[in-house]
């Protein structure tokens, strides 16, 4: 079964314990916990977490206790080996992590305060590239992938043809090439879900969203995500072994093809094609983009200031006006960012900046880069 939350919970029923598929957010697992006792009054056997983000592995803690609680036996918490470097890269960055969740995910009041967690559950059970997990009796296969993180584990169950995806399967274009977040395998993301489609699973359990049923349509959502995630990759690479310049191929705009561009779980909604093609550049081809200029640059406000006092500022404001009259946002932002920088105490500055970035946000498809948008224009308009 599964539990529905912020990410979701999978429930294994044996014949005398559970296993839970990860826990959910530290907040939310006294309700998933409930949930889950009120379906299924069995002791908890094992949590298996298929990857380190905190919404995954949040409740685990609340899980070990509320199993001490009861008087039943301590569960085991089986994690594939990387998520031990995860959790210290969160602790040594703590306030990085805590600041880019709280713009991805839109929280405008959470400046300065404590919203990403201190403290990571430390699993029993270190899992390298397979493992084997009995669950009173019944074989649970345990398999690595490199993907949205490099630490996801997938579970199979051959006696029941399920798969547990965690968030290799996202219902939407996957999330690869976040700007905030560290780098991403977006060549391993097919080819861990090719390995999935390869079990031909009737039940694919994801970490968000409803699960998919029925073999033909599991196979489908699997092969043609990954189908999708090989096209861009693909073409990245080609353009980059033709001698192109990383900032050449991000200004092509490279997109999917009409067909996957078509299929409904493959919408940019959260993930986008321009994201991933900047996370296989940043995969292969390293920091610079090729423009000469970016080298060692000019710091942005030095270059703001010489070009606002050779147009002014009256004229540079008014291109911005007509720019957002013509709802052409992402030229209006950038010359909006450019007067900003040269006057950054300046009130009409401030309000086209914002205004741009609104405009971006009203027509973004994507979830993060709405939110990052939306995150900046809110800033700016508490600074008056």
């Amino acid at each position: 079964g599964v539990i529905s939350s912020f990410a979701n919970v999978g429930v294994i029923a044996g014949t005398r314990h559970l296993l839970l598929v990860d826990t959910s957010l530290e907040r939310l697992a006294p309700l998933v916990l409930n949930r889950v006792r009120q379906e299924f009054p069995l002791p908890i056997q094992a949590i298996v977490l298929t990857h380190g983000h905190v919404d995954h592995v949040g409740g685990v803690d609340h899980v070990l206790r509320d199993a001490e609680k009861r008087g039943d036996e301590r569960p085991q918490v089986w994690a594939q080996q990387r998520i031990l470097q995860r959790f210290q890269r969160y602790q040594r960055t703590w306030g990085w992590n805590n600041e880019v969740n709280r713009r991805q995910f839109g929280n405008a009041t959470g400046a300065g305060k404590s919203l990403f967690p201190k403290v990571f559950p430390q699993p029993d059970v270190l899992v390298e590239e397979s493992a084997l997990l009995e669950l009173d009796g019944e074989p649970i296969e345990l398999y690595h992938a490199d993907a949205e993180t490099d630490d996801a584990l997938w579970l199979w169950l051959p006696q029941r043809q399920v798969a547990f995806v965690g968030d290799l399967l996202l219902r939407s274009l996957p999330n690869t090439g976040n700007p905030n977040k560290v780098q991403r395998n977006t060549l391993g993301w097919a080819e861990a879900l090719e390995a999935v489609a390869a079990k031909r699973p009737q039940f694919v359990a994801t970490g968000h969203q409803q699960a998919i049923r029925g073999a033909g349509d599991c196979e489908e959502m699997l092969r043609e995500t990954a189908r999708a995630l090989r096209v861009l990759h693909d073409a990245v690479v080609d353009r980059l072994n033709a001698g192109r310049w990383p900032g050449e191929i991000v200004a092509e705009a490279i997109t999917l093809p009409p067909d996957l561009q078509a299929r409904p779980y493959l919408a940019p909604i959260y993930g986008c094609a321009e994201f991933i093609v900047r996370d296989v550049l940043r995969q292969y081809a390293g920091w610079w983009d090729g423009d000469p200029a970016q080298l060692f640059p000019v710091p942005r406000t030095t270059v703001a200031t010489e070009i606002v006092s050779l147009m002014g500022v009256d004229t540079l404001a008014a291109r911005v006006r007509e720019l957002l009259a013509a709802e052409d946002f992402p030229l209006a932002l950038e010359l909006a960012t450019t007067l900003h920088r040269a006057a950054p105490d300046s009130p009409s500055a401030r309000e086209l900046l914002a205004a741009a970035l609104n405009g971006l946000a009203e027509n973004a498809t994507s979830l993060i880069a709405r939110n990052l948008y939306q995150q900046e224009a809110l800033r700016l308009q508490e600074e008056r």
